[in-house]
């Protein structure tokens, strides 16, 4: 298995994607969002490297269903593909069948109209391995969700792996069948994480390397270092600052920094969740009740909780340190910010933290 570890950062890890033209044609946009030729795995998604050990892929069927699930630009789609191209390759099997949720939706109507289901039902249980990407979007369908979920039964059934991705756990979803739900948390659930700070440093040498040498990776670490107190950043987002980079200049040469970052500010303010969510999102996840949150508890657990929350509030919203404090029971933003920078360090370190604090971060973005 080509992954391999970095000589710049103990913890950092990349390996190749695999972007085969059959299935780049069911995703349009697919060669803007896969911007580097590696997936880098950082702390924040240390569990990725155990499905990318060389084994990883020949025990796709012990650990199916494989969800894979995180919010926008994490790379799932990128992943889910390369670990079906990394099978079927080891294994010498074939076909692989590859759908959006929306292209399950549309053949599925397509075979309604006729009630002709027999070459639907056969393309999708006659596969040795099926790929799901977008499940999110089924949100809505009872008839659809009906029939994956018979064919979940047949492909598991026959030791078929399954793979699906999800902008948070399918249990967790509203608007979709009990049934279906449990049978998706039959086998491994993976949260995927926006990069992290030596993920992020990979992702932006890589790309300044290969869309414009003229600007110096020190000075794209800077703009990120901004956008990161107010946004989480992607590795799209990257994208996305190394191509305003190159855009706007002064006369000087140098990168219009105002400019660069109101545009990514503007860009991702439609998205922005509000602190009440986060931080009852966070209660939701740690089992922990509201009024002990924003109450002055210093039990440990409490106390890891309320980190999270402000972390995630400095990093997904525009809010001040005294306005987070405020929300948060009246504490001042000195106690803020010493929670902030305390839980930053421990989410380095600590996976459990890290984890959970993923599930978060995918459910907000949900």
């Amino acid at each position: 298995m080509p992954i391999s570890k970095s000589s710049s950062a103990p913890d950092l890890y990349s390996f190749p994607l695999e972007r085969p033209t059959s299935v780049r044609r069911l995703l349009p946009g697919s060669s803007e969002n896969w911007l580097t030729d590696e997936y880098w795995i950082g702390p924040e998604n240390q569990l990725v490297r155990y499905l990318l050990t060389r084994d990883g892929p020949l025990n796709l069927a012990a650990i199916s269903p494989l969800v894979l699930y995180g919010p926008k630009s994490v790379g799932k789609t990128a992943l889910a593909i390369t670990l079906a191209v990394l099978w079927s390759r080891q294994l010498q099997e074939k076909p692989i069948c590859f759908m959006t949720g929306q292209n399950l939706t549309q053949e599925y109507i397509a075979a309604s109209e006729i009630n002709d289901f027999n070459a639907f039902r056969k393309r999708l249980r006659g596969a040795r391995l099926l790929v799901l990407d977008d499940y999110d979007s089924l949100h809505d369908k009872p008839s659809v969700q009906a029939e994956l979920s018979a064919t979940l039964d047949s492909l598991l059934l026959a030791q078929r792996p399954v793979i699906v991705t999800s902008r948070c756990l399918p249990a967790a979803l509203s608007g979709f069948d009990g049934k279906l739900a449990s049978r998706l948390s039959a086998g491994l659930s993976v949260p995927l994480a926006p990069p992290g700070e030596c993920a992020r440093q990979a992702i932006m040498e890589s790309l300044v390397a290969k869309q414009d040498q003229d600007i110096t990776v020190a000075a794209i670490a800077a703009l990120a270092r901004d956008l990161s107190r107010h946004q989480i950043l992607s590795a799209t987002d990257i994208g996305h600052l190394v191509r305003l980079s190159k855009l706007y200049r002064l006369d000087n040469g140098s990168l219009d920094r105002d400019k660069i970052l109101a545009m990514m500010r503007q860009s991702s303010s439609l998205d922005t969740p509000s602190l009440p969510v986060i931080v009852k999102s966070v209660c939701r996840r740690t089992r922990i009740k509201l009024r002990d949150m924003r109450g002055p508890s210093r039990q440990a657990n409490i106390v890891r909780a309320r980190g999270l929350a402000i972390v995630l509030a400095r990093h997904y919203t525009s809010l001040s340190l005294m306005q987070i404090g405020n929300y948060l029971g009246g504490r001042d933003h000195s106690t803020i910010l010493h929670a902030y920078t305390k839980t930053t360090s421990l989410l380095d370190i600590d996976r459990e933290l890290a984890s959970i604090y993923g599930s978060i971060l995918a459910d907000i973005l949900a």
